[in-house]
């Protein structure tokens, strides 16, 4: 199966046309320096009808998350370590 990792801000200029409700994808949300980035890029997939699975850390407010099927909630922690939280769960699903 093909799979790809692409940068948030860079979406609209990849893949997004692809973006539908049979797409899988999934999405690493935290609150950091590029958390208004990974929001829009959100909205620009369930724009599209996209069924994304999120994994954010548990600083993110849920009420921009309401419309989302799938959240998986990693602890919130310092920068350093807040990647390899949000690796985890990435490393169980493949």
């Amino acid at each position: 199966m093909h799979c790809e990792g692409i940068l948030s801000g860079k979406l609209k200029h990849s893949l997004l046309a692809t973006v539908d409700e049979n797409l899988s994808i999934v999405m690493v949300i935290c609150n950091d320096h590029v958390y208004k980035k990974s929001l829009n890029a959100l909205m620009q997939v369930r724009a599209r009808n996209g069924r994304p699975i999120v994994i954010d850390d548990d600083s993110v407010p849920l009420g921009n998350l309401e419309d989302c099927e799938y959240v998986l909630q990693v602890p919130r922690t310092v920068d350093c370590i807040q990647n390899i939280l949000t690796v985890i769960p990435l490393q169980l699903l493949s």
